[in-house]
């Protein structure tokens, strides 16, 4: 019985044993996530569409921009740096792995069905171009099975060089059917000036909305398959202590500088400067390794760790990503 039970209990160690070794093993082989700034799109050649659908000029860019922003926050293997013209300031452009940019060619056009002559659907703006293009042919065609059309041109763009990584075309349709632009943003009321939130379950609920999220998850689901092609880019980060309260230190770097949750730095102590005796121009620092830390709270100019080592962290010590 005794033998039984010890036979039994060694088993179970072992097993506990193998699950721990497996999720370490599994934790140190997690591929590092690759960082991506997203930036405005070129809504250009889409602003009289834009007009017509929301009754006043809306910058569609930006709007893009936030929403697949929100989209990649939500995958595991990418982290979303704020990209030009987001409003955000500092360098996370440059210490990005790949930067996304584009231009929105198709926004708010729609595709008749059917025309009451038997003629086959086309897809035509909502700024009256049909009835310009087909003149009494226009008259006679029902607009009840429009529905709304979003068109993407995507590029992935090395920050440093400028080189064009990737490129493709994403394209949503929406299910809802609308009588044409106009009812393309039925259920949501825009008021004389407000800004459209393209983020807004509201926004998603009509035609256009649902044609934008189609179109930004097809880009999306491309960008985590090439991102992940893409090796990682070593940022360097040298920044100094800015505050101290028990084992959790400031530094004075953050977001702007490329810092994310995770990073692990290198805390020294500063111990004197090493001069030229002639010239007593500054050759090197004498440092002394204070200990380490982890960082897991971020904002645009500092970030937050957890301390750990032999030494005391003092202010004005240095801390550089390892």
């Amino acid at each position: 019985m005794k033998d039984s039970f010890r036979r039994r209990s060694r088993l179970l160690v072992f097993a506990v044993l193998a699950t721990v070794v497996t999720v370490i093993v599994q934790a140190q082989v997690a591929p590092e996530r690759k960082r991506v700034s997203v930036e405005a799109f070129d809504y250009t050649a889409a602003r009289t569409s834009v007009k017509q659908v929301f009754g006043t000029d809306q910058n569609i860019g930006l709007g893009f921009q936030a929403m697949l922003t929100k989209r990649l926050d939500m995958d595991s293997k990418i982290i979303v740096l704020a990209g030009r013209d987001s409003g955000a300031q500092g360098m996370t452009v440059q210490s990005a792995d790949a930067r996304l940019d584009g231009d929105i060619a198709v926004f708010g056009h729609y595709e008749e069905a059917v025309t009451n002559r038997g003629d086959k659907s086309k897809i035509v703006d909502g700024v009256g171009l049909i009835r310009r293009a087909f003149g009494e042919l226009a008259s006679s065609m029902r607009s009840e099975k429009a529905v709304a059309v979003v068109v993407i041109h995507y590029r992935l763009v090395d920050p440093e060089t400028s080189e064009v990584i990737a490129a493709g075309e994403a394209r949503g349709d929406s299910s809802r059917k609308s009588s044409g632009s106009h009812g393309f943003m039925e259920g949501y009321s825009v008021g004389t000036g407000l800004k459209i939130d393209m983020t807004s379950p509201n926004f998603a609920d009509t035609a256009i909305g649902e044609a934008s999220v189609e179109c930004v998850n097809k880009i999306a689901s491309a960008l985590v398959i090439q991102v992940a092609k893409l090796p990682a880019r070593k940022i360097n980060v040298n920044a100094r202590v800015a505050y101290i309260s028990g084992d959790s230190v400031t530094i004075n770097a953050g977001a702007d500088a490329g810092v994310v949750s995770g990073d692990r730095f290198e805390v020294v102590h500063l111990i004197s400067e090493i001069r030229d005796p002639k010239t007593h121009e500054i050759l090197g620092l004498a440092t002394e390794k204070v200990g380490e830390m982890i960082i897991n709270v971020v904002k645009a100019r500092v970030a937050t760790g957890a301390f750990t080592g032999s030494g005391k962290p003092q202010v004005s010590d240095q801390a550089k990503k390892l």
